[in-house]
Parts: structure tokens; sequence; C-alpha cells
């Protein structure tokens, strides 16, 4: 008696083992059925990416904010996409007015999506330096300076170094901002976190 109900007791382990795997493929295939989490950033990605311009240099025009809106979402790939898009497309609009922040922008989610997603510091540094060398500025950066989302990035990384190259350079065409540059200079070489303030919210 005792050897059949040792055998029943393994049959219904048996199927219950076999319920429990087959709850555990329907539950990852509806999971992986559903759309992605709504959030005010991917909201802001999906409808930019609805009203993407037909025309090239509409399309141009258009990356940079794309291409920002996919890496607050989340989306690293569709960032990098952009970012690549664009950097392949900016110097066919080197005399256009958004040539610079193009550039910037750009190199800046492009070395971002390297950090976040490739834990890659040497490629993180290489953007940020290509963001602002040689850069001929835009309205928003003659203006309202360059973002320093990147740079304090790298700077929690502890590349203090690439980051005060990175501020020399922008100094080449963020001239009205050249006392806030050798501020956040000087608190990075005394060892200290200087305070990017508004610089870090674009």
């Amino acid at each position: 008696m005792s050897g059949e109900a040792d055998r029943r007791r393994k049959i219904i382990a048996l199927i219950v083992g076999s319920a429990l795997i087959c709850l555990g493929w329907i539950a990852i295939a509806y999971a992986q059925e559903q759309p992605p989490q709504w959030s005010p950033e991917r909201e802001t990605l999906d409808n930019l990416e609805k009203t993407i311009p037909e025309t090239p240099e509409g399309r141009f025009h258009s990356l940079a904010a794309l291409a920002r809106a996919a890496y607050d979402a989340g989306e690293m790939s569709k960032a990098e996409n952009y970012a690549d898009e664009l950097l392949a497309s900016a110097p066919r609009y080197r005399k256009d007015w958004a040539y610079g922040d193009a550039i910037f922008t750009a190199n800046t989610v492009a070395g971002l999506v390297a950090i976040s997603r490739d834990h890659n510091l040497a490629r993180a540094d290489g953007y940020l330096l290509d963001s602002a060398r040689n850069n001929p500025g835009s309205p928003t950066l003659w203006s309202f300076g360059p973002s320093m989302r990147l740079a304090k990035e790298l700077l929690d990384a502890g590349e203090r170094n690439i980051v005060v190259d990175f501020l020399g350079a922008c100094g080449g065409f963020w001239r009205n901002g050249k006392d806030k540059l050798a501020g956040w200079k000087r608190a990075i070489e005394a060892g200290e976190r200087p305070n990017f303030g508004p610089n870090l919210r674009y």
C-alpha cells in the first residue's frame, strides 16, 4: 500500500511540476506581448516618432530631439541609432544653424549610451571630446551653453582630466560662459564637485 501511495505522490508531483513550468512559459510569453510600460519620457518619444518630417533636412533637424528622447525613455538601441544617423548626416549641413548642436547632441547621447549600456568609459571619453572640439556652436550652445550630462557621468566615474579638457574645448563656442567654465574647471582641479546647475537639464 505504501508503494502505491508513493507512486501516486510522484505522479502528482510530476503533474504539478509540469503545470508550473507551463504557467511560467505562458507568463513569459504574455509579458513579451505587452506594450512597454507607459512613462512621460516614452510618450514624448512616441509623439516625436509619429511626427518625423519626411524631407531629409526636416529629419536632420528632428534627430537631436529624437536621440535625447530615446535615451531618456531607456531605449538605448534607438538612442544610439538616432545619434549615429545624426552624426552621419551632419556633414551635409555644415552651414545649417543646427549643425553645431547636432554634433554636440549626437556625441553626448552616444557617450551616455556607451556608459549606461556598455560601461565603456574609453568610448564615452572620446564622444565627450568630439562633442566640443572644433564645434562652431549653435544658437543654443552660444546662449545656454553645453549640456553637462555626459561630463557629469564621466566625472562621477573619475575621468577628471577628460572633463577638464572638454570644458576647455567648450570655451571655443560658449564665449559668454567663459567665467562659468573656468569656475567648473577650478572646482574639478581642486577635487570638488562643480555645480552644473541648469546645464544638467538639457
